[in-house]
């Protein structure tokens, strides 16, 4: 189809999940219920020291610029190589992804937000597989 818009002002036009589509607010009530009954506030809120000293363990490991975290959103700040701040993320991604773990990268830093039902036995296999990706880089 042609049209005379310029390319940045051309949207392909679908349906949204969100924007109070029925579906998504169906699942975001059920999910909402689950958090209530399930009592996913507290059993997060105990999670979180031991998420935030797991990752704070990984101080002095080689690359590491910065560690931060708020409650169980963490990141990991790497140094660059070569000048390019985006080559040690992509490469921990790939072998994170090689051993079973999905990380968000982005920039020069990796983004840890594992879920609200995790147990301390992930945590600690999530930052296992981390550390050693950490280890192996150039």
């Amino acid at each position: 189809m042609e049209t005379n818009l310029p390319l940045h002002a051309v949207e392909f036009p679908h349906g949204y999940t969100y924007s109070a589509h029925p579906v998504a607010c169906a699942a975001g009530i059920a999910a909402m219920k689950l958090y209530d009954s399930e009592n996913i506030e507290a059993k997060v809120n105990a999670l979180i020291p031991y998420f935030e000293n797991a990752l704070h363990q990984l101080k002095g490991l080689p690359h590491i610029e910065d560690l931060r975290n708020c409650g169980l959103a963490g990141a990991i700040q790497l140094a660059a190589r070569d000048g390019d701040g985006t080559i040690r993320p992509r490469e921990v991604f790939e072998y994170c992804w090689q051993h079973g773990l999905y990380v968000r990268y982005g920039g020069n830093n990796l983004s840890l937000a594992p879920t609200f039902i995790s147990e301390k036995a992930e945590i600690d296999q999530m930052f296992n597989v981390i550390s050693d990706a950490l280890r192996q880089l150039k």
